[in-house]
């Protein structure tokens, strides 16, 4: 069985665009675009600002409007990841956080991977969560391999390239490409080792002209434009990615996959009794059985309880592939002892939650703690969504549900802004409650988007901790946080 979803099986050698100059000059320009706007950030270690935002933009454009381009109009799915895109691109130019600048180039990263990958016709409620993993990965293959067919096939069909001219330059071109590199580093040490060559590399190629990075900038915008030919041309060609099902032979029966499961039951029921005891009957019992204050029970228990529940997860996941084929319906003991280790699993992510509150109150708030709280509420949110959708058979639409509500939590830290909800909520717990704060961590740690809270309050902080202010002179790398600064 097949699904509509694409794949990288690509006829090798079938012209997928017949305007190959058009496409190749559109994704030139945008590609020597993308390498200026990040220049700044490549070269300079300036932080990511507006110009990653203007070129996840451009990226976004050449992927919605391609049809015209292409004459391969893409999919629903195609712009609706390329409107995403831009969304998330935004995102970087009003956020200063390094944790959430990061998280959001890992999605726009992800978003263009999935654009390409469902542009023709593939639909995201196809993909069951194993196919998100093998989809990046042959994506990732294809953007590469993808542009070496389309200069030999669809170029050299333009006419662009004589198939004749084409053998004979492509030995050329791999010779250029394999000598870039040793050119460039004997090049630079040269210019190193002597003034006059130096000083005669500049005179060659321009006065001050810094030859190395020359070079790389080439290189980098090559590298983009040769990644952007690749993906439209397997979104356009692709034809559907094979089922990865369970071997017959391989399946576990349903006796082991209830014992398995029901063993685990008893243990995690032995331990939402324990916890009972221990974390909900106050801090008296913590500290008279196991010697401990309320904060440091906490501080041990918390990420152990996290890792617990994404583990299990993972395991109904897997258990529920071994035992059945999709679409099938297990038993309804193994669904049952399933649903019982979910439910049991939720208790444990509340003591946790009740474990980190404890602690926030003794410690106050990190992004170390409030990342993992982040995560903690997504994987809550998964083993409710694999109650409702895997144990009933409809795996697919797990994966569909996990990979939004990613998306969804990403955008909600935008929105949310950690860091000024960390410097507030410390600041809160030492103006009503009198509690310790860490004025160091407050100024240091936090990125400016902390900015507006902490000036909010400069009544109570040594705002001469602060140093001067770090705002960013190239426009490519302005940031909205950063600018208040």
């Amino acid at each position: 069985m097949t699904t509509d979803i694409e794949s990288w099986e690509v006829p090798r050698d079938a012209v997928v665009f017949e305007r190959a100059g058009v496409v190749w000059l559109a994704a030139g320009g945008v590609a020597a675009a993308v390498e200026i706007l990040l220049h700044n950030s490549l070269f300079n270690a300036a932080p990511l600002g507006l110009g990653f935002t203007i070129a996840t933009v451009l990226i976004a454009v050449l992927l919605f409007a391609s049809g015209p381009l292409t004459h391969h109009p893409p999919s629903v799915a195609t712009r609706v990841f390329a409107g995403l895109m831009a969304v998330f691109g935004l995102f970087v130019t009003f956020r200063a956080s390094p944790a959430l600048t990061t998280l959001n180039v890992l999605t726009v990263l992800a978003l263009l991977v999935g654009a390409s990958f469902l542009y023709s016709s593939g639909r995201l409620w196809d993909m069951r969560i194993m196919d998100y993993p093998r989809a990046g990965l042959v994506t990732a293959a294809n953007a590469l391999a993808q542009t070496g067919d389309f200069l030999r096939v669809d170029v050299s069909q333009a006419g662009l390239i004589p198939a004749e001219g084409w053998q004979r330059v492509r030995p050329y071109l791999r010779g250029i490409a394999i000598a870039f590199v040793p050119l460039a580093l004997f090049l630079g040490l040269f210019a190193s080792a002597d003034a006059v060559f130096a000083a005669f590399a500049d005179d060659l190629f321009g006065t001050d002209l810094d030859l190395w990075r020359l070079a790389w900038a080439a290189a980098i915008a090559a590298a983009i434009e040769w990644m952007l030919i690749g993906l439209l041309r397997y979104g356009a060609a692709g034809d559907g990615l094979e089922d990865w099902e369970r071997p017959d032979d391989l399946r576990l029966g349903t006796t082991e996959a209830a014992t398995v499961v029901g063993l685990l039951n008893a243990l995690f029921a032995l331990f939402v009794i324990v916890q009972f005891a221990y974390l909900f009957g106050g801090a008296d019992v913590v500290a008279r059985t196991g010697g401990l204050t309320p904060a440091e029970y906490a501080r041990e228990g918390f990420f152990q309880l996290v890792v617990v529940a994404a583990a299990v997860l993972g395991l109904v996941l897997f258990i529920d592939w071994w035992t059945r084929p999709a679409g099938s319906t297990s038993s309804p003991l193994l669904n049952a002892l399933h649903g019982g280790l979910i439910v049991l699993t939720a208790v444990i992510l509340v003591s946790a939650v009740k474990r980190m509150s404890v602690y926030v109150d003794e410690f106050g708030l990190t992004q170390l703690r409030f990342y993992a709280v982040a995560i903690m509420v997504w994987v809550g949110f998964l083993l409710l969504w694999a109650l409702l959708t895997v144990l009933p058979g409809y795996r697919a639409l797990f994966g569909a549900g996990a990979f939004v509500s990613a998306l969804l939590l990403i955008a909600g830290l935008n929105v949310v802004n950690p860091d000024a909800t960390i410097a507030r909520t410390n600041i809160d717990r030492f103006v009503t409650h009198g509690a310790e704060i860490d004025f160091a961590y407050l100024t240091n740690n936090l990125s400016s988007d902390a900015g507006p809270v902490l000036r909010a309050n400069a009544g109570i902080l040594p705002f001469d901790s602060l140093g001067a202010s770090n705002a960013d002179h190239d426009w490519r790398s302005f940031n909205l946080s950063r600018s208040r600064e």
